[in-house]
């Protein structure tokens, strides 16, 4: 998989540009599309260790809160919303699912 990949990389060179960006780009596909297709649980552990690379990196964030919002899980997925909303996302449902957790 080319996520595993691109973290092994960042294991070796935490610094690595190119292996952050690619991975970004790897999440912004897998992310949706497992958790459009009832598979969140799945790829919920992948995000947990992209996010020791991509701490800062809002979509991360999303795709998180998207994860555990479909698992049913909405408290965790509102503390990540909101974390997502402080580090500048505008995603309407960002806004929405953090304020109705409240």
């Amino acid at each position: 998989d080319a996520a595993e990949g691109f973290l092994e990389s960042l294991s070796i060179d935490p610094e690595n540009c190119n292996a952050r960006h690619y991975l970004r780009e790897v999440l912004d596909a897998q992310a949706p599309a497992f958790t459009g297709w009832q598979r969140a649980a799945e790829i919920e552990p992948l995000l947990l260790r992209a996010e020791r690379h991509l701490p800062g990196w809002a979509g991360l964030h999303l795709h998180l809160a998207d994860a555990y919002h479909a698992q049913g899980l909405h408290k965790a997925a509102a503390q990540r919303y909101q974390r997502y909303l402080d580090l500048g996302g505008d995603a309407p449902r960002a806004l929405e699912r953090a304020r109705a957790a409240n």
